[in-house]
């Protein structure tokens, strides 16, 4: 909501939109939960672009999935996100 004015901003798509990320948020804590990654038990381009994705995550709900809270703080503390996340809030 926050890349609109507020004279265009919908709650009511807003919520639905969150309803729908509820559940898919769900899906992918409930995979988490007995894996570490979400394919082949490493690290892999699939992680690198849901963690991408989910940069706003705790803003979202993200506390209501400790499964996929913790792997997305597993992706954010590689070395390769921390220097990612240094040049972001650097520049």
């Amino acid at each position: 909501m926050i890349y609109l004015p507020e004279s265009e901003r919908d709650p009511a798509i807003v919520a639905a939109a969150l309803q729908a990320l509820a559940k898919r948020l769900a899906i992918a804590d409930e995979v988490l939960a007995t894996r570490p990654w979400l394919v082949g038990g490493r690290f892999t381009v699939a992680d690198l672009n849901l963690a991408s994705v989910l940069m706003r995550f705790k803003e979202l709900g993200g506390e209501a999935h400790p499964h996929l809270s913790a792997w997305h703080a597993r992706c954010l503390a590689r070395p390769a996100a921390q220097r990612a996340l240094a040049l972001r809030t650097a520049g």
